[in-house]
């Protein structure tokens, strides 16, 4: 069995909107997800197992994002200061 990091250690979700969208039909969906969270690094790093991440935006600003090993996504906006972000 795979071991599976615990990402709390750089970013720490309190809250999420999802806004999905379902295609029965072809079993998919797509939709929108805003979590805001704290982080104390300039890097956040999620799980997206199956996901295929099309656009990540911080506080508004659109950042770089890469799907890693295990499934995990790392999102390095330019400006990431420790803090509470959108």
């Amino acid at each position: 069995m795979q071991t599976v990091s615990r990402l709390t250690q750089q970013f720490r979700p309190t809250h999420y909107d999802i806004s999905l969208n379902l295609n029965r039909t072809k079993r998919m969906f797509n939709g929108i997800v805003t979590i805001k969270g704290s982080t104390s690094d300039t890097l956040i790093a999620l799980h997206s197992k199956d996901l295929m991440i099309e656009s990540v935006t911080v506080d508004g600003k659109a950042a770089a994002f890469e799907a890693r090993n295990n499934d995990d996504l790392y999102i390095r906006p330019d400006d990431l200061i420790a803090g509470t972000h959108n």
